[in-house]
């Protein structure tokens, strides 16, 4: 546990640039973009000087992270005054060591983005594909009041493996389809995140939420 925490610590907190990254290079170009992209906003770290490990699962922890950085950069939502006071999940005591997790976790919480498994943040857990969908939605709901449904409805989506997804996840799966922000038509929804997936799929949630784009809104007229 002493050797998870320090690799899942590091992995927050060394700043690096993009550009040093020797093990991104191979990787398709959107992705070195998005990555790069992560990085100069300060979301995203590397997990030394020269090495992002872009193939190593990412942590429930690391998300809460790196999207409570964007989150409060950005000015979407403000961080209680008070987050050091109150326990806001049951294995994220207040004496951790970790106090930009603790922050993030509290700023997360608060505006409904983890919810947590039976009070417990988990952060050290691998996060699933759907649930990085459901993630993302709220992170889209917080910031533009709007859902990635939304933003998708009158888009197709070509998602083959949908039914292995929880009912809960499905449409937000089809809509990250439909948008691109997922563009592989075989979601497996049960397999952890990479580090450079979900780079990928923040960086594109955010252009999404950045994007200057009105949600039309289609009524439904009942035949008389």
């Amino acid at each position: 546990m002493f050797v998870l925490f320090c690799f899942v610590f590091l992995m927050n907190h060394i700043s690096v640039s993009a550009s040093g990254f020797d093990d991104i290079k191979k990787l398709p170009n959107q992705m070195q973009q998005e990555v790069q992209d992560l990085t100069k906003r300060n979301i995203i770290k590397g997990t030394t000087p020269t090495t992002f490990s872009p193939n190593t699962t990412i942590t429930r922890g690391q998300v809460v992270v790196m999207m409570g950085r964007y989150i409060e950069q950005n000015g979407i939502a403000k961080v209680d005054k008070n987050w050091e006071e109150m326990d806001r999940f049951m294995d994220m005591p207040l004496r951790v060591k970790d106090r930009e997790l603790l922050k993030y976790s509290t700023l997360l919480y608060d505006n409904g983005i983890f919810k947590g498994e039976n009070g417990r943040l988990n952060p050290y857990n691998h996060m699933t594909r759907e649930q990085m969908a459901l993630t993302l939605n709220r992170l889209m709901v917080l910031a533009r009041s709007y859902s990635l449904i939304d933003y998708a409805y009158d888009l197709q989506s070509d998602v083959v493996d949908i039914q292995k997804a929880t009912k809960e996840a499905r449409p937000y799966i089809e809509a990250l389809n439909a948008l691109g922000i997922s563009n592989v038509d075989t979601f497996y929804p049960k397999n952890s995140v990479t580090r450079v997936q979900f780079a990928s799929f923040l960086s594109r949630t955010i252009k999404l939420i950045e994007r200057n784009h009105h949600v039309i809104h289609f009524e439904k007229q009942l035949k008389s």
